[in-house]
């Protein structure tokens, strides 16, 4: 068997095993009992995006 079909099963296999014993549980961002985001979800709008933009990056300005 190849090492990278034998890193994919294994993988696999893990993700399977958490998700069937329930392992992914406490997630930080959800209710584990309703499935809703904790935190109210916000989306900046471009100018938002725009203005941060210069403090991301390898290279960020400073603020």
């Amino acid at each position: 068997m190849k090492p990278g079909v034998r890193l994919m099963a294994r993988m696999i296999g893990k993700l399977l095993g958490w998700k069937l014993r329930g392992a992914a549980w406490p997630h930080p961002f959800s209710d584990r009992a309703s499935g809703e985001p904790k935190y109210p979800v916000t989306v900046l709008s471009t100018a938002e995006r725009d203005a941060l933009r210069p403090l991301c990056g390898p290279r960020p300005a400073r603020a």
